[in-house]
């Protein structure tokens, strides 16, 4: 029997040091393929009442820095797009998630996730995330 060969490379990114917003939810890891851009998310809730709710608005994109290009949301795991629904939490409680975005260029860059608009300040809103290939890894 033939062996298949897959050609489907993967790389798990190492961002600088940024600092991310105590209330927004944290990035765990991103993942690059020429199929998609992957982020993954932690978030504990801070507030003071004991159930939240958590959400991703439709419009949430990534921007490269020099570029014009949005690179759109095309895929969740574990949090609802708004406004089909809320997932519902425990401020005890450790939510993971993952968003999948149109595939960014495999190449240094500076980027931003950004949900609605890029002048919107919401706690969703991350800029000037940046990652080396120095630190990058090729996921088998």
């Amino acid at each position: 029997m033939k062996e298949i060969k897959n050609n489907h490379k993967r790389f798990l990114i190492s961002l600088n040091e940024f600092e991310q917003p105590k209330e927004a939810p944290q990035i765990l890891r991103i993942i690059l393929d020429d199929l998609a851009t992957q982020i993954d998310f932690g978030y504990s809730s801070t507030w003071k009442n004991e159930y939240g709710t958590i959400e991703i608005s439709p419009q949430t994109f990534i921007k490269v820095q020099g570029t014009t290009r949005k690179f759109l949301l095309i895929k969740t795991i574990n949090i609802p797009i708004a406004p089909e629904g809320m997932k519902s939490f425990s401020r005890h409680d450790w939510i993971v998630f993952t968003l999948f975005f149109d595939p960014i260029p495999v190449e240094e860059c500076v980027f931003d996730i950004i949900e609605e608009s890029e002048n919107h300040r919401k706690i969703f809103n991350y800029r000037g995330l940046k990652f080396e290939f120095a630190t990058k890894m090729e996921l088998l």
